[in-house]
């Protein structure tokens, strides 16, 4: 069941609305407190108290991911403080039972860490993991993949010089990132040809023309780095791009090596003549505002 996107006043009414209805109980916030954030708080502390982890026939799809989506539709609206305190508490909860961990596990970051789900949410993906990490409880297996997780967003960072790594150019050039365009901006995206959302920000960018004008005044190089590691893919990828652009592949050094974190791609980075980070995960229109 996908859930609706939440404003602030329907996450709020969705506690009165659906209390007592089919599906999992929603918490009954007190007509005392009136503070919007301050109900969201409540919502979410109590959200999981009537749960009974230990009993598997709840994780039935249309029962337990419904309330994952109302929880975090809820969460989104909460204070920080707020924030950590629910999940703080449902990791513990969760920990309970190694199958209500991977199952709620799963659906949180299905929901919070697809671009494609109204509830996308890196901020919160980022702290659910924290709470997954600190968890002693947790499924070991759980609390290490989240670990890695972690630690690979932790990586380039902005304001660190970028990681290096080789890659073999469109001409069979073998080159590497530090020494690649030492004298003028870099705009690096890592990507895979098979990938609609790569193709889609590939078509976005071939037609922006403060990034071509870049490239065009020498202020910028675009450093397009297939990472797939798929042979057919790369050849027809190579041919099909801006003469203009640093066509490359990593022949999967990336990924076996850790080196960025691929999560979802496709990823920009802008990056200063010394390679230092300079936007992070960045949107196309960050980078023409950087570019100005």
């Amino acid at each position: 069941m996908r859930p609706m996107r939440l404003t602030l006043v329907g996450a709020l009414l969705l506690i009165l609305l659906r209390a007592g209805a089919q599906g999992y109980p929603l918490p009954t916030v007190p007509d005392s407190i009136l503070e919007p954030e301050r109900r969201a708080d409540y919502a979410t502390a109590h959200f999981w108290q009537q749960y009974n982890y230990s009993d598997t026939t709840l994780l039935r799809q249309d029962y337990a991911e419904q309330a994952v989506a109302d929880f975090l539709g809820l969460l989104t609206h909460a204070t920080t403080h707020g924030q950590q305190e629910a999940l703080s508490q449902w990791t513990a909860g969760m920990a309970q039972s190694e199958k209500a961990c991977q199952y709620f596990t799963d659906t949180a970051f299905r929901y919070l860490n697809s671009e494609e789900s109204p509830l996308y949410s890196p901020v919160l993906y980022e702290l659910l993991l924290q709470h997954i990490d600190q968890e002693t409880t947790m499924n070991e297996a759980i609390r290490s993949r989240a670990h890695f997780q972690l630690t690979l967003m932790a990586k380039n960072s902005v304001g660190d010089v970028a990681t290096d790594f080789s890659f073999v150019t469109a001409d069979g050039s073998q080159q590497c990132l530090s020494t690649t365009a030492t004298d003028r901006l870099t705009l690096l995206l890592l990507f895979d040809p098979d990938c609609k959302r790569c193709r889609d920000l590939l078509f976005r960018l071939r037609h922006s023309s403060a990034i071509n004008s870049a490239i065009a005044d020498g202020r910028l190089t675009l450093l397009a780095v297939d990472t797939a590691d798929d042979e057919t893919a790369w050849q027809q990828a190579k041919e099909e791009l801006p003469q203009s652009w640093l066509i490359a592949n990593d022949r999967g050094i990336i990924t076996e090596k850790s080196l960025y974190d691929l999560n979802t791609l496709p990823v920009l980075y802008l990056l200063a003549s010394d390679k230092r980070v300079m936007l992070k995960n960045a949107s196309i229109h960050q980078v023409m505002e950087a570019l100005k």
